[in-house]
């Protein structure tokens, strides 16, 4: 599942042929990854499956969302990715994950959404990330996201975050009275 952003840079998400002769060795729990040419040094990793989720406290990566991610080029050898993962090592929630590249290395992984935590603006908790809903995740040249989700109650949204501040804010939520009405 191939994306790309507005340089040409092409991100995808792809399957490793199962081997032991790889380091590490590929093996059905480790065989998926969202691959980028963020970085500007050609294609580098940004995060496998059974990775260690950065900041977490241990939860792994159990499944990458299918066509979930988004990317931004911020400078020749810098990018920004948003992308969607599945947990697993002591949580099974789903969280849509931030990522700065340096050079070719991924220098940071920041949570935007989580599974099962407060919606800033909307007075419940995100439900399940990684669904059709939330496969519209975009990115705009800044670094800054929207991305749409659901609720524990059933209600969608649509939330932003800032790329200075990584402050969330919901833009708007099922119920809502649209802009120039009165319902």
């Amino acid at each position: 599942i191939p994306g790309i952003n507005d340089d040409g840079q092409v991100t995808l998400f792809a399957s490793l042929l199962q081997s032991g002769l790889s380091s590490p060795a590929t093996t059905a729990d480790n065989d998926t990854g969202l691959w980028s040419e963020l970085g500007g040094t050609g294609f580098q990793i940004l995060i496998r499956e059974d990775d260690t989720i950065p900041g977490l406290g241990g939860p792994k990566v159990d499944t990458l969302g299918y066509g979930c991610f988004a990317t931004t080029r911020t400078s020749a050898t810098t990018g920004e990715a948003a992308f969607i993962v599945g947990m697993k090592n002591g949580s099974t929630d789903t969280a849509l994950l931030r990522t700065s590249v340096v050079s070719s290395d991924t220098t940071a992984v920041g949570v935007i959404a989580r599974e099962n935590t407060a919606a800033p603006g909307a007075g419940e908790n995100f439900s399940g990330l990684n669904n059709n809903v939330t496969r519209s995740t975009r990115m705009d040249a800044q670094g800054n996201v929207v991305f749409a989700a659901g609720l524990a109650s059933g209600k969608t949204g649509i939330w932003y975050q800032d790329q200075t501040t990584k402050a969330v804010s919901k833009t708007v939520l099922t119920g809502d009275a649209a802009p120039g009405t009165t319902a």
